[in-house]
């Protein structure tokens, strides 16, 4: 057997390797492409909802805010701030992010007592002023929250 024989020999054995493995390796690639772009999406999906989430947490932030400074008790802005709290909690615990994680639901409890555990009731209404106790407990508690769902956020999905 020649020397160019074996070389023919050689790149008769590499072509028949190399089509599988090529083949192999294309099946793989678009199978992993095809993954990423499905978690890219998943990603883009929930930021849009969390997004929607902080930007509810901040208008009932404000709402409070208004309502606790007004002059007087405004009971349509009350059962304003308590529906759009409850969907925003709603809205919170529905993604699987967040079900179990006990930090977020503790921080979405103290937002709602910070909102109507003092001052909520019409007997009791005092107009408060923005350096008081409860705008100042209302707009830390709010802003807790916001940082615990981005921080659980970027914990699952990395920048």
């Amino acid at each position: 057997m020649t020397w160019a024989d074996q070389i023919t020999g050689f790149i008769s054995m590499l072509k028949d390797l190399v089509t599988p493995i090529g083949v192999g390796v294309a099946v793989y690639a678009l199978i992993y492409n095809n993954r990423q772009a499905g978690f890219r999406d998943r990603r883009k999906e929930l930021r849009s909802v969390i997004d929607g989430i902080v930007k509810s947490i901040q208008e009932i932030e404000s709402n409070g805010l208004k309502f606790h400074t007004a002059a007087s008790y405004d009971a349509a802005v009350a059962d304003g701030i308590l529906r759009s709290f409850t969907r925003m909690s709603a809205s919170v615990q529905r993604l699987e992010l967040y079900k179990a994680y006990t930090p977020v639901l503790d921080a979405i409890n103290a937002f709602k007592q910070a909102l109507t555990l003092n001052n909520f009731d019409p007997s009791s209404f005092a107009t408060q002023l923005h350096s008081s106790d409860i705008p100042k407990e209302i707009f830390a508690t709010a802003q807790d929250l916001i940082e615990l769902i981005e921080q659980r956020y970027t914990d699952i999905y990395p920048l």
